[in-house]
């Protein structure tokens, strides 16, 4: 990316303050509503699974609802914050790794 004049973490910047700006613009107030609803939900779940009993039968199928949930949250979660520097750090050594071998 260095050879292209590229700049990953303003890359990652842009992309978030674009979603902002469309959100503002739209005034689209759906996707808050729906992490505001996914974080009350995984509230109530975590609390849920420390307070009820599941019966063995039905253990798989809730875990894998929770799970699911679980990965709904935290995408809407990166949606507002974007991504993180480890994940940029990440990309920038899978970068350089794909150059090593050239």
């Amino acid at each position: 990316m260095k050879r292209l004049d590229i700049d990953l973490e303003k890359l990652a910047y842009d992309d978030t303050a674009s979603a902002r700006h469309r959100e503002i613009e739209v005034k689209d107030k759906m996707p808050g509503a729906i992490a505001i609803i996914l974080f009350i939900l995984i509230g109530a779940t975590m609390w849920g699974l420390f307070s009820v009993e599941v019966s063995e039968v039905n253990k798989a199928i809730v875990y894998s609802l929770a799970e699911s949930l679980g990965t709904m949250t935290v995408t809407a979660a990166a949606c507002y914050h974007g991504t993180t520097r480890g994940s940029a750090r990440k990309d920038g050594l899978i970068s350089r790794m794909a150059t090593v071998g050239k």
